[in-house]
């Protein structure tokens, strides 16, 4: 096999990860889920256990998703800032349509 002449880097080939999850999911999720824990025990009196084992269910889903896309956090960067367009939209009397 030919060397390359420029080796991938491996910031890219590898994304940075908290236990197998991208770092930004990994910090909405745990945010989200201390709120949910937080609510939980001050308003239905529920203790750490169900709200902890939503967490951990929660991530090992996003654990799963990102090893089949190791770039999930770099698709969705890319979709948010230059989002699909398309001017075959016609309006009508019922909504819209599209018009190949």
């Amino acid at each position: 096999m030919a060397e390359r002449k420029y080796p991938t880097l491996p910031a890219v080939a590898h994304p940075a990860t908290i236990l197998w999850v991208p770092q930004v999911f990994f910090g909405v999720n745990v945010g989200f889920h201390v709120v949910i824990l937080e609510a939980a025990r001050l308003l239905f009196g529920i203790g750490p256990v169900l709200p902890a084992l939503s967490l951990i269910v929660v991530h090992v889903v996003l654990a799963i998703v990102t090893m089949k896309e190791p770039h999930l956090m770099g698709l969705s960067r890319a979709a948010q800032r230059h989002p699909r367009t398309t001017r075959n939209l016609v309006k009508f009397e019922g909504g819209t349509r599209y018009v190949p």
